[in-house]
C-alpha cells in the first residue's frame, strides 16, 4: 500500500472491497496514468488501467 500511496494522486489505504479512482504520478507531478485500484484485502490489489496502455503502467509500476 505504501508504494501505491506514493505514486497515486488519491489515498488508496482504504478498507477491502473499496475501489479508488487514481491518477499516477511522476516525481515532477506529471500525470503516468489514469486508473482504478481496487484493495482485495489487507495485503493484495488490483489496478484496473486501460487497454491500451497496460503495458506502459505495468512497466512504469516496476520501477
Amino acid at each position: 500500500c505504501t508504494v501505491l500511496n506514493q505514486i497515486s494522486s488519491a489515498d488508496v489505504d482504504v478498507e477491502p472491497g473499496i475501489s479508488v479512482y487514481t491518477t499516477w504520478l511522476n516525481d515532477q507531478g506529471g500525470i503516468e496514468a489514469d486508473l482504478t485500484v481496487n484493495r482485495l484485502d489487507e495485503e493484495s490489489f488490483l489496478v484496473v488501467t486501460a487497454y491500451t496502455t497496460q503495458v506502459k503502467d505495468a512497466d512504469w509500476i516496476a520501477r
